[in-house]
């Protein structure tokens, strides 16, 4: 079940506003995300894909797609660092 305390953690770790970071990065920048993801939408990520080499994934779901389909996330997560 989805776990309100665990995903604030992660939203508050993440980097909202990486346009700061522009020639700044020294590694590479993966997002995997949910297709159907309404903040994906907001975020403009079309925007940071072209201002950064970022390599993106989509799987089923919502910006929450973690908690709907965990089996998958892993096996993307390990496939993206093998």
């Amino acid at each position: 079940p989805l776990n309100p305390v665990f995903e604030g953690a992660i939203y508050r770790n993440f980097t909202h506003d990486m346009t700061i970071q522009k020639g700044r990065l020294s590694v590479s920048v993966t997002y995997i995300g949910g297709s159907e993801s309404r903040e994906g939408r907001l975020a403009r990520l079309s925007f940071m894909q072209k201002t950064f080499p970022i390599d993106s994934h989509f799987l089923p779901g919502s910006h929450l797609f973690p908690f709907e389909i965990p089996s998958e996330t892993a096996a993307k997560i390990e496939s993206v660092l093998a």
